[in-house]
């Protein structure tokens, strides 16, 4: 994980960064002990595969990071529904 870079005082550019760290190492690295660093990074890949589809978000109107990327991108499009961008 990258460390923080916010400049002095200016502590909005890195909050939610710095909020994703700390639910990461919280729900998924607190006292978990990986033998490998391949070990480390499939648990991470596991746990953010997780995190994205799984649990709802109040912040996000109660949805999945997944499901509210996939509204917003259904806005998006002109039909309004099944839109991707490029």
């Amino acid at each position: 994980m990258t460390l923080s870079v916010s400049r002095k005082g200016d502590c909005w550019d890195n909050a939610p960064k710095e909020s994703a760290n700390g639910t990461v190492k919280i729900e998924c690295v607190l006292g978990e002990h990986f033998r490998t660093r391949a070990e480390a990074q499939q648990a991470l890949v596991e746990y953010i595969g997780y995190y994205n589809t799984q649990p709802r978000h109040s912040s996000l109107g109660n949805l999945s990071p997944a499901a509210f990327e996939q509204r917003w991108h259904d806005a998006l499009s002109p039909t309004g529904a099944g839109g991707t961008l490029q």
